[in-house]
C-alpha cells in the first residue's frame, strides 16, 4: 500500500453529530477553526479520526478529496449538516470557541475545510488504538494532523502542529460499518449510569429540584459515544423536558455551574431558572467536569 494516510484529533461533537444524526454521501467537511493549508495528502488517502481523551482511540476514517479555505457561511452553504453541526450558528460558535481557547482571538474570516468521501464511522465495540489498527503511534501532544508515508513504511511520519489545543473528552473503536443511530435502548450501561447519576444528585433534578423518579434522566454533557461515556463526571440529573432542551442547546450550564436559558424560550416555567446555580452532588468527586460544561456551552443558542 503506497498511499499516505493521516491521523487527526477529532472533535466529539462533530463525530457524534454525524454518527447519530446521519450524513449524506456527498463530501463531508472535517473542518478546522483556522486554516491548516494541508499538504502531503492525495486523493483517496485515508484520514483516520482520533477521538480525544480520555478514550484516545480511532473512531473511523474518510478518503481525502481536497482541501479548501472557506468562510463558515460558505462551508455551511456548501455542506450543511455534513459539517458535523446542526446549523450555521453552531458552526460559528464552535469555531470561535476553539480559536479563543487556542489564541484568545475571535473567529477569523476563514476556516480550514478538509473534504472527505466514503466516510466510515465505527460502532462502539470496534474502536482501536492507532497501534492496534495501524501499527503506529500518535502522541498526545499532536493537536493538528500527522501524515504517514504509508502503512507499510511509516518511519517518515510528519506532523503539522501548532500551540496546544486539547479540548475535552472523546471515545471509540474500529469496524467498517456505516453510521448507525445509537438509540437509548442500545446504549451499553445506560441503566447503571442513570442509577449512579440519580444517586449522586440525591434523586433530584439538578436544575428544577424535581424528585419524581419517573421523569428524571441521566443527561450526558458530552454526547454519548460508547459505554465509556457513562461516567459520573459526564452526567447530570435532569427532568425529562429539561434534558430535551439541554440536548437542543436551549438550556446550558457554564463551567461555573450557572444555568443559562436561551432567549428563544419565553415560557416562564423555564426562564425562571436562568442564572440559577446547578445543584451539585454531595461528593466533589461526582461533580460534572467544568471543561466538559465549557465545551458544551460553546454550542449554547443564546
Amino acid at each position: 500500500m503506497g498511499n499516505n494516510f493521516a491521523i487527526a484529533p477529532t472533535d466529539l461533537n462533530w463525530f457524534s453529530q454525524l454518527r447519530n444524526n446521519g450524513f449524506n454521501q456527498s463530501e463531508v467537511n472535517f473542518w478546522t477553526p483556522t486554516p491548516w493549508n494541508i499538504k502531503g495528502l492525495k486523493t483517496n488517502d485515508l484520514l483516520y479520526f482520533m477521538l480525544k481523551s480520555p478514550i484516545r482511540k480511532l473512531g473511523g476514517y474518510g478518503k481525502f478529496s481536497t482541501y479548501k479555505n472557506m468562510s463558515p457561511e460558505e462551508a455551511w452553504n456548501n455542506f450543511g449538516t455534513n459539517n458535523g453541526v446542526s446549523n450555521l450558528s453552531e458552526l460559528q460558535g464552535r469555531a470561535s470557541f476553539y480559536i479563543k481557547k487556542q489564541t484568545g482571538r475571535r473567529i477569523g474570516s476563514e476556516i480550514g475545510c478538509i473534504l472527505l468521501n466514503e466516510i466510515e464511522l465505527f460502532d462502539d465495540d470496534d474502536f482501536q488504538t492507532p497501534e492496534e489498527l495501524l501499527g503506529v503511534s500518535f502522541a498526545r501532544q499532536i493537536v493538528k494532523i500527522k501524515i504517514f508515508d504509508s502503512i507499510e513504511n511509516n518511519v517518515g511520519a510528519r506532523s503539522t502542529d501548532s500551540p496546544i489545543l486539547d479540548p475535552p473528552f472523546q471515545s471509540q473503536k474500529h469496524n467498517k460499518k456505516k453510521l448507525k443511530s445509537v438509540a437509548l435502548t442500545q446504549r451499553k450501561g445506560q441503566t447503571k449510569f442513570r442509577n449512579e447519576v440519580l444517586n449522586a444528585y440525591g434523586g433530584k433534578c439538578a436544575i428544577t429540584g424535581t424528585d419524581e423518579q419517573a421523569v428524571l434522566e441521566a443527561a450526558h454533557i458530552e454526547n454519548y459515544i460508547n459505554e465509556h461515556s457513562n461516567h459520573i463526571n459526564n452526567g447530570v440529573c435532569l427532568r425529562a423536558d429539561i434534558h430535551k432542551l439541554f440536548d437542543k442547546h436551549l438550556i446550558s450550564v457554564d463551567e461555573h455551574f450557572t444555568v443559562l436559558v436561551s432567549k428563544k424560550i419565553n415560557d416562564p416555567e423555564y426562564t425562571k431558572y436562568n442564572g440559577r446555580k446547578l445543584s451539585l452532588p454531595g461528593r466533589k468527586s461526582d461533580y460534572p467536569l467544568g471543561e466538559l460544561l465549557l465545551e458544551r456551552f460553546s454550542s449554547f443558542i443564546s
